[in-house]
């Protein structure tokens, strides 16, 4: 939550606490939580205690393929990200431009 608020300057929407997961039935306890983005969409987390770890990926470059792209208004904007990302201690690669059409900066 500190991540996504704190740095991201995203706020918490909503959080949900249960015995099953509605979507599914699971029956298991977990606990979702959400953040909204400055564009009023929001992202969310399951935390499941108890559940086993995932399996360790076939490859190394599955451990990128997973992300979230979020939209700003110029490559500006983007650096300035990056810039504010490092300056919270926040390992990041790039900015990288993808042929002019999109450019991005990955973090774990």
């Amino acid at each position: 939550a500190h991540f996504y608020i704190e740095i991201m300057g995203m706020t918490l929407a909503s959080t949900v606490v249960g015995p099953e997961v509605p979507s599914t039935g699971d029956k298991f306890p977990y606990f979702h939580i959400f953040f909204r983005m400055k564009d009023g969409s929001t992202i969310a987390f399951f935390e499941v205690p108890g559940l086993p770890e995932r399996a360790e990926v076939s490859h190394p470059a599955y451990k990128i393929f997973d992300h979230i792209a979020l939209q700003v208004d110029s490559s500006e904007e983007v650096e300035r990200w990056a810039q504010w990302l490092v300056s919270h201690g926040v390992d990041v690669v790039g900015p990288t431009d993808h042929d002019g059409l999109i450019y991005s900066i990955y973090f774990h």
